[in-house]
């Protein structure tokens, strides 16, 4: 399971923007023409400044104290004009002026570190992951910016570690940054716990998730589904339910989370109690899509004497205009009526399953139903539409087109 992948990927490109802006550009510009104005004026905008940054400091707890240092006189042009191109999202050129402010001889730390970070939301806007990656690092090693900015950007190195399938640095990226910041955020918690998982590291994961969700009021979906495929890796699957359980407690319309728990039951081979519980949503009206009416007919269609009860979830998705017409779905309920003794209802149904159908195994078990019903003729019909259409084992319609011949040579 790896759908946070996506998603993280679009969360780093956002918070880029935001930190381009409000942690590069405001420490550059107050600094900016001020130290030829007199001592008084530079003591007072020092105070200022840090006044400000005090204010605000996201993360008190911090170990890590905020550098006090600031852009060098020579490139103060430079990087106002790097502040410019950022905002005008002129990727190439950012690039190329912040490799010149990065290597030139005269930048400090703070120089070289917002020349990374610009590069870094440049080559991440421009899809380039791998690159945009080592530019962070080399921001973050300089160890130059404020707290806020090197925070959030390790918290950004993490999500684009876990991105890079690097799963085992994620989670060391994670620690130090909880480490450092004494603080154990529920996004924090819950991306470690789920690269802990894609390492195949499950009861890790369950602790971060665990964290996770207890940091948070509203747990959000990725979070819960890690933590119960986790428990199921680990063969916990009543630790799994449970959690469900809990939350439908709370509010048993939650359809997500009933749909949650039904897959938990799945997975552990409970469809009993999958089924009980997916049939409690169907009397609640809960099951409003597609998906939702075929997982029910699908469980039922496995379950031995369960026939009657897969007619009635289709007929009924089919009558609601939910589930729609397709050769599958027509071929769940043409086994079904099949194997009730309803042979006019098969028949109808894997007619229309062969007119939805791009093969021809629709038209061959109705050609058999047909030949089981002594409609010989018809049987040998669709026995050969089904060949033209295409079979997994031709040899089968061949058989039964041959014994249809014997048949109707008889007559």
């Amino acid at each position: 399971m790896k759908s946070i992948r996506l998603l993280t990927c679009v969360a780093v490109l956002s918070i880029a923007s935001i930190y381009v802006a409000d942690a590069a550009v405001p420490e550059i510009n107050n600094t900016v023409g001020r130290g030829s104005t007199g001592g008084k004026r530079k003591q007072k905008n020092a105070e200022a400044q840090q006044q400000q940054r005090a204010e605000a400091e996201k993360y008190p707890n911090a170990t890590r104290k905020s550098p006090s240092s600031e852009a060098t006189k020579g490139n103060i042009e430079k990087l106002q004009k790097l502040n410019a191109l950022s905002e005008a999202g002129k990727n190439d050129e950012i690039i190329a002026l912040a490799r010149e402010i990065a290597g030139s001889s005269s930048a400090n730390a703070w120089d070289r570190a917002v020349a990374d970070q610009a590069m870094t939301y440049a080559y991440l806007a421009k899809q380039d992951q791998t690159n945009g990656m080592q530019s962070l690092q080399k921001a973050l090693a300089e160890d130059a910016l404020p707290n806020n900015s090197q925070f959030e950007m390790t918290y950004q190195l993490a999500q684009l570690q876990f991105n890079a399938s690097q799963y085992d640095a994620t989670v060391a990226t994670l620690d130090k940054l909880m480490a450092d910041t004494h603080e154990n955020k529920a996004d924090w918690l819950s991306l470690k716990g789920t690269a802990l998982y894609q390492a195949k590291r499950y009861p890790e994961a369950v602790e971060a998730l665990n964290k996770a969700m207890a940091s948070s009021d509203k747990p959000d979906e990725n979070t819960l589904q890690m933590l119960m495929s986790s428990y199921i890796q680990m063969k916990q699957p009543a630790e799994a339910g449970k959690i469900a359980q809990d939350l439908l407690v709370k509010n048993p319309n939650d359809k997500k989370m009933l749909m949650l728990l039904a897959s938990v039951y799945m997975q552990s081979g409970q469809n009993d109690k999958a089924v009980e519980l997916l049939n409690q949503a169907r009397s609640r009206n809960l099951l409003t899509d597609e998906d939702d009416y075929r997982q029910l007919y699908a469980l039922y269609a496995n379950m031995k004497g369960k026939d009657k009860e897969t007619i009635a979830v289709i007929n009924e998705g089919l009558g609601k205009g939910i589930l729609k017409p397709s050769a599958e779905v027509y071929t769940a309920l043409a086994q079904a009526y099949f194997y009730t003794d309803q042979t006019p209802k098969a028949i109808d149904a894997y007619t229309k399953a062969d007119a939805a159908s791009s093969d021809g195994e629709a038209a061959l078990n109705l050609a058999r139903i047909l030949s089981n019903a002594q409609r010989y003729a018809e049987a040998k019909a669709t026995a050969e539409r089904a060949l033209k259409k295409g079979l997994k084992q031709p040899a089968d319609a061949n058989k039964l087109i041959g014994l249809m011949n014997k048949q109707l040579g008889k007559k």
